[in-house]
């Protein structure tokens, strides 16, 4: 049996009994202000030597905790300081309320007011060892949890997310750091950075690479807490959360490089997504583009001459979405639009009169996403040449004449998501197979009255 163990557990009981006797020193002394209850300060003397005798008790009681390494950190360090100091102080009132310090005695009443602020100071240093810092405050109305604030500071961008630097060594930072840090290694273990976690610490490595089940961490984070072995021993616990999070890093080779794949586990995608608020669903070409390109003014001016409606998509690039006039004209639109190609993202044909023979042309336009067809007339070779776009998503064929077999050149579209065909030339059952072959394209049919 380990007796320091024993014993040390013994300190969060009777730590209790001191603090109820100053308490009742504090009102002993007080009621003794009235003539009416003047003998109760009698009672004060008593009252202070038993709770001297029992502080004494209860702080030797915490220093066999501390050796049993059961706690650490600052928030001990503070509480172990302060918990003695208040044991000599109470011991210093007995002696006072028995008059053996002469003049001195008259300052009995500043040093109680010192000892049950003392007191409050110190209980709640050991509130927070045991239940964790913030412990009162956790659930205060407009208080802000450390978590809370890790969640915060977390990209939301899951594509610059770190697996290990952004969600897991935070939780080490909070909840293991006291003890396995830059300042403390208990146990030859630093938490410090993944290096010197990767080194592991007197009991060999923290983890085997794909196999959390057999990881030294996953084990001590998953015993009884009663366990001697288990950890954190002091403060809140890694939530479970927490826990499963690491575990499937480690599951996944435990790699600092790691960020978040297309489709994690579906738990592991609800807690970033739920818990951290990071977005997973897939973005779309012009979301995921990085670079900064911008059309210079006069490029601009030039379509709108041409009667072009030109507009910006966004602040951080030059994207644009143009779309034509209701008019057409000698000179072909490719030759006008193609000085504008590396920033059309969207490209409207609705109202164009004009003849569609160059179209084929825009299949290296390298942004193209979305391409509007509306009420024109187009030749399938024509469409099969613009399908092969680089980056075309969305095509809009509405009251769209179509002259060829559609599905044929469909099927070798990679990137096509949507695609109208409302009013268009195809009949139920050419959409109907449309939908049986493109399952991942989504058809948009219009309304039936």
């Amino acid at each position: 049996m380990d007796l320091a163990i024993f014993w040390g557990r013994f300190h969060p009981l009777l730590v209790h009994l001191p603090i109820g006797l100053l308490i009742g020193v504090g009102i002993t002394e007080g009621m003794a202000l009235f003539p009416r209850f003047k003998d109760w300060g009698k009672l004060s003397s008593v009252l202070l030597l038993v709770a001297f005798v029992s502080s004494l008790l209860a702080a030797w009681m915490g220093l066999s905790l501390e050796h049993a390494g059961r706690y650490a950190g600052d928030a001990l360090n503070r509480h172990k300081w302060m918990g003695p100091t208040l044991v000599a102080l109470t011991g210093l009132l007995w002696i006072m309320k028995k008059g053996w310090l002469g003049d001195l005695s008259k300052w009995s009443p500043v040093g109680m007011l010192m000892a049950l602020i003392l007191m409050t100071i110190t209980g709640h240093r050991g509130g927070e060892l045991t239940h964790g810092e913030g412990y009162l405050s956790q659930f205060m109305p407009g208080s802000k949890t450390m978590e809370d604030e890790l969640i915060a500071e977390t990209p939301q961008d899951h594509d610059s997310i770190k697996i290990f630097q952004d969600l897991i060594q935070p939780v080490f930072e909070e909840k293991c750091m006291h003890c396995h840090g830059n300042e403390r290694t208990y146990g030859g273990l630093n938490l410090g950075s993944l290096a010197k976690a990767q080194a592991g610490g007197l009991h060999g490595s923290l983890w085997v690479r794909g196999n959390p089940e057999e990881s030294e961490i996953i084990k001590r984070l998953s015993l009884q807490r009663t366990n001697k072995k288990y950890m954190p021993p002091s403060g809140e616990p890694l939530t479970y959360p927490q826990i499963r999070l690491l575990s499937w890093w480690i599951e996944s080779g435990a790699s600092a490089k790691a960020g978040i794949p297309e489709n994690p586990p579906k738990d592991i995608m609800a807690q970033l997504e739920n818990r951290y608020g990071i977005d997973l669903s897939e973005k779309s070409y012009i979301e995921s583009i990085g670079e900064k390109i911008f059309p210079d003014e006069e490029l601009i001016q030039r379509l709108a001459q041409h009667g072009f409606r030109v507009e910006a998509l966004a602040q951080n690039n030059g994207l644009l979405a143009v779309e034509a006039p209701d008019t057409s004209w000698e000179e072909g639109f490719v030759e006008v639009l193609q000085p504008a190609a590396s920033f059309i993202t969207v490209l409207n044909f609705q109202k164009y009169k004009g003849s569609l023979v160059e179209i084929g042309k825009i299949q290296d336009w390298p942004h193209l996403t979305q391409l509007t067809l509306m009420g024109q007339e187009i030749e399938i070779d024509k469409l099969n040449t613009i399908l092969k776009a680089p980056h075309l998503e969305s095509l809009n064929l509405t009251q769209t004449k179509i002259k060829g077999d559609l599905l044929a050149v469909l099927q070798g579209s990679e990137h096509l998501k949507t695609l109208y065909v409302w009013e268009s030339s195809l009949n139920e059952k050419q959409i109907s197979e449309l939908e049986r072959q493109l399952p991942n394209v989504e058809l948009v049919k219009g309304f039936k009255w």
